[in-house]
């Protein structure tokens, strides 16, 4: 290689070195702004998958201890403290288990609050969300007068609804309370006839028609 050459290749490097050079002074500031922004979200997103595994195994030992608890108003409290680090379908099971403790300890209005939210999150679906929305009716259904009851209850006693039975056997204890033992009968027949109907279902509608009485024996 010549010396015109050689000074003619240095010169290129160092044309080439400084335009590098200049074009790393002007986008550093990106490149490296976006990798400590990686570096940093990597990290946070590691720490919040941390924090919501331990605060899970909290709710969850949380939730076991309100489960042993004797006294149903403590089990609705603990219960209730549990619900905040949980999601989805976990805060539906432990707001229900919440509500029920709550209507064991006779506090039904609380109860009925709580399993309304479950029937309107939209996180508790299908089987959750109907058996809150049936609860929910059930326990206004006991404060309101007959006719009220009947009236809310009705729409869950469905051909298609997944809790009709009890609801009509809810029906038919408003019906007597109301003076309709003829409807009152009529509910738990088709309680007792419907081949979806527990043990503990037919037992109950039996027990109550033969409350009732034959139908001449009415009035």
């Amino acid at each position: 290689m010549s010396d015109a050459d050689s000074f003619i290749q240095e010169v290129s490097e160092e044309v080439r070195r400084d335009r590098l050079f200049r074009l790393w002074r002007r986008y550093a500031p990106f490149v490296i702004g976006a990798v400590v922004a990686a570096v940093a979200l990597t990290a946070f997103l590691e720490w919040r998958k941390h924090a919501a595994e331990q605060a899970a195994r909290a709710a969850g030992a949380t939730l076991i201890a309100a489960a042993e608890a004797a006294d149903p108003m403590r089990r609705a409290e603990d219960m209730l403290l549990s619900i905040d680090a949980l999601s989805g379908g976990a805060a539906a099971l432990a707001t229900l288990r919440a509500a029920g403790a709550l209507a064991e300890a006779g506090e039904a209005s609380e109860a009925a609050a709580l399993y309304e939210t479950v029937a309107a999150d939209r996180a508790a679906r299908g089987p959750i969300a109907d058996f809150a929305a049936f609860r929910a009716a059930a326990l206004r259904a006991a404060d309101a007068d007959p006719g009220a009851a009947i009236e809310a209850l009705a729409p869950l006693a469905g051909p298609d609804a997944p809790f009709r039975l009890l609801a009509l056997e809810a029906i038919a204890a408003a019906r007597l309370a109301a003076g309709d033992p003829a409807g009152a009968r009529a509910d738990l027949e088709t309680v007792l006839a419907d081949p979806g109907a527990t043990e503990g279902m037919r037992l109950r509608a039996a027990e109550l028609i033969a409350a009732i009485g034959a139908p001449e024996a009415e009035g």
